[in-house]
């Protein structure tokens, strides 16, 4: 029989060894979630070419226009084919999320997609815009984010799916300010007070398909605001999505390649 000291202390040593084993395993499972989480995100990053997008800078070397606000809707994801929905937040129904950057406010950035499972590499699909199911009804009964007024024109237009407000500091120039609202237009009701039954003949949605290599996805407004904001006849029109306005032409077309958005190499 053994003597009590020695079970003493191999009692001990059991208790030690229980206590690691513990705390091993909550390390692993802290880390499990941390990386469960993570790959359940998808980051934006605005950049005007190679540069990251900053408030109270020039937005390029063209102009003194200086990013306001951009907010943005997206909405109708898939991964290689395969559906993908978002976690509902106050910025994000299952199925449309609202996106934003506001110089002018106390509010942090909100450029993160929270995704409801994990996220395969490869093919992303999206688009810019609210669905038309979604785009017309009351923003009043509606749940967050579709109920934000300011990103809501009337029942008949719906919603805009794109907001980007520059500003110009510069006292010399006239011009303080340049605009562009994306939405969808040619749309047909009784009254802008009520819902569209057909689908607009200008929807201005566009889809976008992004080689998504990590969970970093970047919006690059240079293929988009360069050639507008480098020719005064040009900036000195903003775009509320009118299709003869020759501005919104000129965005819509690059709005319709997939020059805006591409993964983050690393």
């Amino acid at each position: 029989m053994m003597p009590f000291s020695f079970l003493v202390k191999d009692a001990v040593a059991i208790k030690h060894k229980i206590k690691k084993c513990l705390l091993v395993g909550a390390a692993l499972l802290m880390s499990s979630c941390g990386s469960s989480e993570q790959d359940q995100q998808i980051n934006i990053i605005l950049k005007y070419g190679s540069t990251k997008l900053e408030c109270n800078v020039p937005i390029n070397e063209h102009s003194d226009f200086q990013l306001e606000q951009l907010q943005f809707f997206l909405s109708n994801f898939s991964v290689n084919g395969a559906p993908l929905n978002l976690k509902k937040t106050k910025n994000q129904s299952s199925t449309t999320a609202l996106l934003s950057k506001l110089c002018h406010s106390e509010s942090p950035d909100n450029l993160t997609l929270l995704l409801s499972n994990k996220i395969s590499k490869g093919k992303l699909r999206f688009d810019l815009g609210v669905p038309f199911t979604e785009n017309h009804k009351n923003p009043l009964t509606q749940d967050s984010p579709l109920n934000q007024s300011d990103m809501f024109w009337n029942w008949q237009l719906g919603h805009k799916f794109l907001r980007l407000d520059l500003k110009n500091n510069n006292p010399a120039n006239r011009q303080t300010g340049w605009h562009f609202h994306l939405g969808s237009t040619g749309c047909k009701s009784a009254s802008v007070m009520r819902s569209p039954s057909q689908r607009c003949t200008q929807p201005n949605r566009f889809a976008y398909d992004v080689n998504l290599t990590s969970n970093t996805l970047i919006l690059d407004l240079k293929p988009l605001l360069d050639t507008v904001l480098s020719n005064q006849a040009f900036y000195s029109q903003s775009c509320m999505s009118e299709s003869q306005n020759h501005v919104c032409q000129m965005l819509f077309n690059t709005l319709g390649t997939n020059s805006i958005w591409r993964g983050e190499q690393k």
